[in-house]
């Protein structure tokens, strides 16, 4: 007897999902739609995307703190090594960015 294995949608459990990984305000998850339920989520960020500017996702994995500190150090911003970067920072690091 031969078992099949396959995805399905999170939201209304179809057969043949493929996973998606969405992040939003540094909040990563995976979820696994079809063809519908990804069209219309597609659908409805394409304004967003549009009017957003693309930025590459760096695949080093490297945390955007760890960019920040190293930022910091290379440019003589002092910064603590470990707890949460000040916003005042975060804007000059993004501001030198963009």
């Amino acid at each position: 007897m031969a078992v099949q294995t396959y995805k399905v949608d999170d939201l209304d459990g179809t057969k043949g999902a493929e996973t998606h990984k969405l992040v939003l305000d540094g909040v990563a998850v995976t979820v696994d739609l079809g063809e519908g339920n990804y069209g219309k989520l597609s659908a409805f960020l394409e304004p967003f995307f549009k009017a957003g500017t693309v930025k590459a996702n760096g695949t080093n994995g490297e945390s955007e703190t760890a960019k920040v500190r190293a930022w910091c150090a290379e440019n003589g911003v002092e910064v603590n090594p470990k707890g949460r970067i000040p916003e005042a920072i975060m804007e000059q690091y993004r501001a030198a960015m963009a």
